[in-house]
């Protein structure tokens, strides 16, 4: 993933495919969801159950997917009428993300034990509950493009100072970023990519990827 062509945005939010995809898939559960049904999970108990989302939450989640073109309808019982939900092309495209998200976690994080009357447990959904948040993803991205210093990192992403602030936390304790003194007087830190951070460059390079075919053009038409 080439810095030249994202350069930084100095003065307002990054406006870029790794937004724009973000801004569709970054949500708590909405790459479960996508997860379960690339895996064959096709009905809502199903989903709900392998999630562990709340049934509201997963409507939610499963009606938005639909909006944008992720997931159709395919009606499996006349009586009762009854629904399951597929990948479509645009979401089927997304295995590249899912598939780097695995690779991370399976180097990175230690998975617990499961079963299956519980939400699943594996490696994507391991990586997704350290970088799946609004900001985290959009904070990493910052620094890989060489963005370091906080007031920029908050300039670039458009995140709110004590948002951004916790996050960082999160990501140093995850041992994602690491801080970096750049001035004794006063003294002041920067961050930097720790390798755990830097191995997650793929993740942003396929988000990049499908977020130029999919999400901004989404956004555009908007």
């Amino acid at each position: 993933m080439s810095q030249i062509s994202e350069p930084t945005n100095l003065g307002a939010p990054r406006v870029c495919s790794i937004a724009d995809a973000l801004d569709i898939l970054c949500e708590r559960w909405t790459l479960h969801v996508l997860r379960e049904i690339g895996f064959g999970v096709h009905r809502f108990k199903d989903i709900q159950a392998n999630t562990g989302a709340p049934d509201e939450t997963l409507s939610v989640r499963l009606r938005k997917l639909r909006e944008n073109g992720l997931v159709e309808r395919r009606r499996y019982s006349e009586r009762p009428p009854r629904d399951e939900y597929v990948l479509t092309p645009a979401s089927t495209d997304l295995s590249p993300v899912l598939a780097a998200l695995r690779e991370w976690g399976e180097r990175y994080v230690t998975p617990v034990d499961g079963t299956l009357s519980e939400p699943r447990v594996c490696f994507i959904s391991d990586a997704l509950d350290i970088v799946c948040e609004r900001w985290t993803l959009h904070a990493l991205r910052e620094i890989s493009f060489g963005v370091h210093r906080f007031k920029d990192i908050q300039t670039n992403t458009g995140a709110p100072r004590e948002t951004l602030t916790l996050r960082l936390r999160k990501l140093e304790t995850a041992g994602l970023i690491e801080r970096r003194q750049y001035s004794e007087r006063p003294p002041r830190d920067e961050y930097v990519l720790t390798t755990a951070g830097r191995d997650l460059k793929p993740v942003l390079g396929a988000l990049r990827v499908w977020g130029e075919r999919y999400a901004t053009p989404l956004r555009r038409a908007s």
